[in-house]
């Protein structure tokens, strides 16, 4: 095959504080990944299975596709951010995130634009499963109206729009407004693509992490969390920490799982969706988590 006509598909998570070794044992175990790294609250691998089991992940907070990822310091010194103003700084930070390589984006793209029907899909199923309860108001659903639209089974690629979003952390978050990288990166990459910039609801979000260190750019492959579960009716452990802590348990279908303290009862929720045991045993000393969880 070709190296001109493949590229490696490669993916970042985030992850909450800590959890960091869970995804990357999830996504080496789960989505076959490999070519993992590790970064703080983020892990990146490389993965060639199908859309589905990538969204399957469950200890992840976001998936995305990756475009880029380097050492912010290799690029510039703080003597380098002390002498530049800020418009300055932002301008050449946003050359050196849009690499002038049109066909590296539109291939991204590419890898980014076969996830969509299988992300919708993915959405629509859990919805389904979820049941009854609480208000809309006091539920965690995905937010539909962020969706991201469709994209045709032979996208043209001209015709994508997007959007740049920025968060700037570090010293460097203090020196550079998000706003401005966001507008300079925009342009850049409209210029480089032809993609027409849309801010109220465009085909594609281009996600710009900046700190000290890092600078990390990539594509959502959904508008809404991997954490968000549409059968989990009410607040309460994240759901991420709960599927964690029934891996490290080592829950097997079919048994009885205690939750002691079950508060709003995340954990045995979680543990009777993924792993399908058998009985959830539910106590709390306040009566009204317990019957709350039952609902």
């Amino acid at each position: 095959m070709a190296a001109s006509t493949h590229r490696e598909k490669r993916f970042i998570c985030t992850a909450g504080r800590g959890m960091e070794a869970f995804v990357a044992k999830e996504v080496t175990n789960r989505c076959n990944g490999y070519n993992v790294k590790l970064h703080q609250g983020k892990v990146a691998f490389s993965s060639d299975v199908l859309p589905n089991q990538l969204l399957a992940i469950k200890s992840a907070e976001r998936l995305m596709v990756l475009v880029s990822l380097h050492k912010t310091s290799s690029r510039m010194s703080g003597r380098k951010r002390r002498q530049k103003s800020a418009f300055l700084l932002s301008s050449y930070l946003a050359k050196s995130i849009v690499v002038d390589d049109t066909s590296m984006w539109r291939s991204v793209a590419n890898i980014w634009s076969g996830f969509q029907e299988s992300a919708l899909r993915h959405v629509a199923e859990t919805d389904e499963n979820s049941v009854s309860g609480p208000p809309a108001s006091k539920r965690m659903k995905p937010d539909k109206t962020h969706l991201p639209s469709v994209v045709p089974s032979s996208p043209s690629l001209d015709c994508l729009s997007f959007r740049v979003s920025c968060k700037c952390a570090g010293k460097l978050g203090r020196e550079v407004s998000s706003q401005e990288l966001s507008k300079a990166i925009g342009v850049r990459l409209g210029l480089l693509t032809s993609w027409k910039v849309d801010l109220r609801s465009p085909d594609l979000e281009v996600n710009v992490h900046v700190n000290d260190d890092l600078c990390v750019v990539a594509f959502p492959v959904t508008k809404f969390p991997l954490s968000n579960r549409p059968y989990l009716k009410t607040f309460g452990l994240r759901s991420t920490v709960a599927w964690v802590i029934g891996s490290l348990a080592e829950i097997q279908p079919g048994d009885v799982v205690l939750d002691p303290m079950c508060g709003m009862g995340v954990l045995l929720i979680e543990a009777a969706r993924e792993w399908r045991v058998s009985i959830v045993v539910v106590i709390d000393r306040h009566n009204l988590m317990s019957h709350s969880m039952c609902l």
